[in-house]
């Protein structure tokens, strides 16, 4: 078994790395995204912020979770291009 010492450091894509990844995303996707994450340790704006993302598009809660996971999994895959998981 590995002690943490032998395991491979491995540091977060930096702020320039991820605004990258974001690029294959259009601006409104990238819009959507980051605006989902804001607030997100203030529950009641988060809430209240995701119930207007979905009055603007016309989508339900769910339909909006699915297609934030999809644009996240998007920029993870870019991420892990550059940096595949050990």
């Amino acid at each position: 078994m590995s002690t943490p010492q032998e395991l491979p450091k491995k540091l977060p894509p930096s702020p320039d790395e991820l605004r990258r990844a974001l690029s294959i995303l259009t601006p409104a996707q990238q819009s959507l995204l980051l605006r989902f994450h804001q607030n997100l340790n203030q529950d009641e704006r988060s809430i209240r912020s995701r119930e207007d993302l979905c009055k603007e598009f016309g989508i339900s809660m769910t339909h909006l979770r699915v297609r934030v996971a999809r644009l996240r999994h998007k920029v993870i895959k870019q991420v892990e291009a550059k940096y595949p998981p050990t």
